[in-house]
């Protein structure tokens, strides 16, 4: 077990490496090793500050890609990701169970309306990612293709395009396509 997980965190750092300059193994701390602060890798890499931040964040976005790629069976089962607020969580749960949006807004006496935020915050804080399940995928490629040329623009303005969507479905896309699950290929 022990050997698996070097081999895959050498192997992750190596990934990470492949994308550009990684110095995430500065902040580790082992055996007889304190792990530095971002000015002293400043200092030992001669960059700014600011300059090693962006790389950290870059560092950081490719490290949660690939622990999410499902190569790394032991360090993706270190992710920690956000709670879900208590609703969120029993809307999760149903889901899970197979139960329909319209069912667990029933159960709980709410609107659907709320039932899809649940929904969005599930896929927001990546507890799913079946995206096809709330929007075909040939309404997936259309609406992702004219999105990537037309991002930033209000809700509104996707509606008008794509009357066909829901506002709900239009936000599932957004979502999908912004965490970086769906794309256009």
């Amino acid at each position: 077990l022990q050997i698996d997980f070097e081999n895959e965190l050498h192997n992750l750092f190596k990934a990470i490496t492949l994308k550009g300059p990684c110095y995430l193994h500065y902040y580790l701390q082992g055996y007889d090793e304190p792990m530095y602060t971002r000015q002293q890798v400043s200092l030992i890499e001669k960059l700014s500050q600011q300059q090693l931040f962006e790389y950290e964040m870059n560092n950081l976005v490719t490290m949660m890609f690939e622990l999410e790629s499902g190569e790394y069976t032991i360090l993706s089962k270190i992710i920690m990701k956000p709670t879900l607020l208590n609703q969120t969580y029993i809307t999760y749960t149903k889901l899970l169970e197979q139960f329909t949006m319209e069912d667990i807004a029933a159960q709980q006496q709410v609107k659907i309306n709320t039932i899809e935020d649940h929904v969005l915050e599930i896929l927001i804080k990546g507890y799913m990612s079946n995206y096809d399940d709330y929007v075909e995928l040939e309404d997936q490629l259309q609406f992702l293709n004219f999105y990537q040329q037309h991002r930033g623009e209000r809700l509104k303005f996707y509606k008008e395009q794509f009357d066909t969507l829901s506002y709900f479905q239009l936000k599932v896309l957004i979502v999908g396509f912004e965490r970086g699950d769906l794309n256009v290929a």
